[in-house]
């Protein structure tokens, strides 16, 4: 696989696998999906910054729980609150690991049982992301090793309410709502960096079927890769919503966003 040119990049995941948004310092970008994390980490080795919308630091303990970086987004939010959800602790994917066939039925059972856990089950909500959280695992964790380019964490509606100045977004982001990604491009123009916001949107439906790329993969990508061009060139405004300590395999459990 050919390594990218494009050093911001942004990526959420989506039916197929994952889908990215990569720019450059000018006006170039790329809109790109894989179906693996580990092909995307491969694909953009030469970039100056990945974020991604999935939890990276994760608690030891628990079936699913808020992490403090959690917490604190969803005290800055109030109709988006319920997109920051509880997410799987360590001893859950370790757990997931194994039983690679599970469902949400087998899954929430399982949890259920674990008196260690201290917990009542795992939400439908978590465990959809379970495996993708675990691929994002691998790519930080394996052989001590990490990513060769620094990959961590946003959560799109706290970087869409940092880039409105402190302000959530009033509606939903799904085709239905079209007022709500109509408003999530303005802003995203709105910010001047990167002109092409409507372009690469439209690029995105253009190029992949909705089965395997949905409007809010690409919103949630594009504003990631904003946030990662904005991080990189301007340091003055990076700001991150932090957990006290890191997990315990050292991946800081963090939100990125810039003002």
């Amino acid at each position: 696989m050919a390594v990218s040119k494009m050093k911001y990049v942004g990526v959420d995941g989506c039916p197929y696998g994952w889908f990215s948004v990569g720019l450059d310092d000018g006006e170039g970008f790329k809109v790109e999906k894989f179906e693996t994390f580990s092909e995307l980490v491969e694909h953009y080795s030469d970039a100056c910054l990945i974020l991604v919308d999935m939890p990276i630091g994760v608690p030891d303990n628990g079936a699913s729980s808020y992490r403090k970086c959690d917490e604190a987004a969803r005290q800055k939010l109030d109709k988006r609150k319920p997109s920051v959800f509880k997410i799987p602790s360590r001893r859950f994917l370790d757990k997931m690991r194994q039983e690679t066939t599970w469902k949400h039925l087998e899954a929430n059972k399982w949890s259920k049982k674990q008196k260690e856990l201290q917990c009542r089950g795992i939400s439908a909500q978590s465990f959809g992301i379970v495996r993708k959280i675990i691929e994002v695992d691998n790519a930080l964790t394996r052989n001590n090793v990490g990513s060769p380019v620094p990959i961590r964490e946003i959560h799109p509606e706290i970087c869409f309410w940092a880039l409105k100045g402190g302000k959530e977004m009033k509606h939903k982001k799904n085709v239905t709502g079209l007022k709500g990604i109509n408003k999530r491009l303005k802003v995203l123009k709105r910010l001047c960096i990167e002109p092409n916001v409507e372009n690469i949107y439209y690029a995105a439906l253009g190029k992949y079927l909705r089965k395997h790329v949905d409007h809010d993969d690409i919103l949630d990508a594009l504003v990631a890769a904003v946030t990662a061009k904005i991080h990189c060139r301007e340091p003055k405004r990076r700001r991150v919503l932090e957990s006290p300590k890191p997990d315990s395999k050292g991946l800081p459990m963090e939100m990125v966003y810039v003002i």
